[in-house]
């Protein structure tokens, strides 16, 4: 277990160190983290994380369960809540509300379907009884009561891992939904008849740019149409990766976004983006060993153990930082693949046929394995 999955199995604090271990142990999982919270709270020594790895995202938010034990459920009622929250996929009180901030999102009220991705992060599986939900539309009720919430959400002011699929423009009055397929936009329909809230028309896919865009909830009137119920600016902070894993992640899972974010910070152009199949590759790296995953990682990332980059350590810097090889250029993790000394070139036309030699006994297709 990481310290981001008990965050997430707590769902109170970015601080599980500093919480009481015997109030909320029954909500964790076994593990390293677990073990160490519960030593720490036995000797009373805190334990401050240097960085919130998780934040409520807008102005006026809180954690769920936290709003839950202020109006007044017990532990034991917290513990089903809590395991329908997982279920959920929701850590703070902004996630169950529409963009307005003010209303719930019915969505929430029914079981997540499983095949469903409602967020970034990894929320475990939790098998919750019918009396649970009952219990938990009571609970969102309690902090909405008349259907509004006591206080509005504000502005975003952090990234949220929830996943909102509708996107608006507000200068072109367009309405965006990412799929599985793609982007999908809806356009508005001008009417002479007065409604309060405006309709739009399905207008088919398309590639545009949705990175500056509003979040939106909408109501879903037929398969060709939707009505606009609010937006809300969204300017979340820059993402920032940590691991291959979440690159690969954040392409799989926000496709669109992902696109319009890697070509802004010019990580890939348009058509390479385009071109990778990120789900293939997710899957593929997903079940690797770890070791191997960390080399892939380094390798992207530029910081594999070449004379680039170890003749900039004071252990190595008598190797000097040239291709031992043709000793003309920079050794880099490009350079590698690309360098044209002689020897270098034999040995890699030689691992190719034993690779190809490997294909073939195999009983790969011959066109495949040439």
């Amino acid at each position: 277990m990481t310290i981001e999955n008990l965050i997430i199995e707590l769902g109170v604090s970015s601080q599980p160190f500093l919480l009481s271990y015997k109030r909320y142990k029954s909500r964790a999982t076994t593990g390293f983290c677990t073990s160490l919270w519960e030593k720490l709270d036995r000797y009373h020594l805190p334990l401050q994380l240097g960085k919130e790895v998780i934040s409520p995202p807008r102005q006026h938010d809180q954690w769920l369960m936290t709003s839950f034990e202020l109006a007044g459920y017990s532990l034991d009622d917290c513990k089903v809540l809590n395991m329908v929250r997982l279920h959920q996929q929701v850590l703070f009180d902004s996630d169950i509300y529409n963009a307005d901030g003010n209303t719930i999102n019915p969505k929430y009220l029914t079981p997540h379907n499983a095949e469903e991705k409602w967020s970034t992060l990894r929320f475990g599986r939790q098998r919750p009884p019918p009396s649970a939900f009952q219990l938990w539309r009571e609970a969102l009720g309690h902090l909405s009561p008349g259907g509004r919430r006591r206080q509005k959400l504000g502005d975003f002011i952090h990234h949220t891992h929830v996943i909102w699929q509708w996107r608006y423009d507000p200068l072109r009055e367009i309405i965006y939904h990412t799929t599985q397929h793609g982007v999908v936009q809806y356009t508005k329909h001008n009417s002479v008849r007065r409604a309060r809230h405006s309709t739009y028309i399905l207008g088919g896919n398309t590639t545009a740019d949705i990175s500056g865009t509003h979040i939106c909830s909408i109501n879903d009137s037929t398969s060709d149409s939707i009505i606009l119920k609010s937006h809300t600016k969204f300017t979340p902070q820059r993402t920032t990766f940590h691991h291959f894993r979440e690159i690969l992640e954040h392409g799989v899972n926000n496709a669109a976004e992902a696109r319009s974010f890697f070509i802004s910070q010019n990580i890939l152009m348009a058509e390479q983006f385009d071109a990778i199949a990120w789900k293939t590759v997710h899957r593929t790296l997903s079940g690797l060993p770890k070791m191997f995953q960390l080399f892939a990682c380094k390798q992207v990332f530029g910081v594999s153990a070449v004379l680039g980059n170890l003749a900039k350590q004071k252990a190595f810097a008598h190797l000097g930082n040239h291709c031992p090889s043709c000793t003309t250029c920079k050794e880099t993790t490009a350079h590698l693949l690309l360098c044209r000394e002689e020897g270098r070139m034999k040995c890699v036309a030689q691992q190719l046929r034993l690779v190809r030699d490997w294909l073939h006994s195999s009983g790969t297709n011959p066109d495949l394995a040439e």
